[in-house]
């Protein structure tokens, strides 16, 4: 059985927490920490964690970019990367907390 963009949502539906972006809101995946490693950045062997919130590709009109404000669980955070996952379905927004 094939998935298709419409189905992604059923993804996030049953562990989702709520990721609010330009006045819409959609339902994510939030893991914190994640580790990341800056050598792929060229910062040597340094490593570091922040909080990573997996949304569906089509989940708002238009997408978050980085350094857009963007809110989950009721958190606010500034988007600081964005990945797509290996089929394209997801897309990963590292992010950072807003002091």
């Amino acid at each position: 059985m094939a998935f298709g963009d419409a189905d992604l949502a059923i993804f996030a539906a049953d562990f989702g927490v709520a990721v609010v972006f330009g006045g819409a809101t959609a339902r994510g995946i939030f893991d914190r920490p994640q580790s990341l490693s800056l050598a792929d950045e060229g910062y040597g062997g340094i490593n570091t964690t922040a909080p990573v919130v997996r949304i569906p590709k089509n989940a708002f009109a238009v997408m978050p970019k980085t350094t857009d404000a963007i809110t989950v669980d009721g958190t606010g955070y500034t988007v600081d990367s964005i990945e797509s996952d290996s089929d394209g379905g997801f897309v990963y927004l590292t992010l950072m907390a807003v002091a």
